[in-house]
């Protein structure tokens, strides 16, 4: 028990991770039915299973991502990130449809703990961010959010320099960029992946 004590947050940060990629790389996204909570089926889920739909809609009716990451273990989390993120792509469906798939260089200390890259098409962009090889960020606790001082100097370069202003889609909040870059730890404050759009 321990051992997956100790597991339990990067895993739920990995799961994170895979979803927010699943949902915005190019392609069309799957999700198998029942699976917007945590689900740990050995073998691909069967799609035959009960679903507690009313559990669902009732955690639907009052998204708060924030709000959930103290309880990240119920999977309301990931419920609350898919719909956000599928909310963006039915507000911007040429995008995600046709838009390229731009990767996009990360500096810093923790560069190989992070994976960005951007959809673009035409002046519509949004930026994906998410980690990898989470447990080193995390430090050891229950938590799955990241200590900015973790990331230290880590930074999103845009060669061209990107939009100035971005919209979180997870959290809200407006961040800004300056010459160049975006701090990671910026990004990632308040939720362990992170999807923007840029803001007109």
């Amino acid at each position: 028990m321990a051992f997956i004590r100790r597991i339990s947050p990067a895993g739920a940060v990995n799961g994170l991770a895979q979803v927010v990629l699943k949902l915005t790389a190019p392609g069309v996204p799957d999700l198998y039915q029942g699976t917007d909570y945590w689900d740990f089926s050995l073998v691909d889920p069967d799609n035959r299973k009960p679903v507690d739909f009313a559990a669902r809609r009732a955690s639907l009716e009052s998204i708060d991502i924030e709000a959930s990451l103290p309880d990240w273990r119920d999977g309301r989390i990931k419920q609350a990130v898919i719909a956000r993120t599928l909310a963006l792509r039915r507000d911007h469906p040429h995008l995600f449809a046709a838009g390229s798939y731009q990767p996009i260089a990360v500096t810093g200390a923790r560069a190989n703990h992070l994976v960005a890259f951007a959809r673009r098409l035409d002046s519509d962009i949004a930026i994906v961010v998410v980690p990898r090889l989470p447990h080193a960020l995390l430090g050891g606790g229950d938590g799955i959010i990241f200590d900015p001082c973790v990331l230290k100097d880590t930074a999103l370069t845009f060669e061209d320099g990107p939009p100035v202003v971005w919209r979180s889609i997870f959290d809200g909040r407006m961040i800004r960029g300056a010459q160049g870059k975006i701090a990671a730890a910026s990004i990632l404050s308040r939720c362990p992946v992170a999807l923007m759009i840029a803001s007109p």
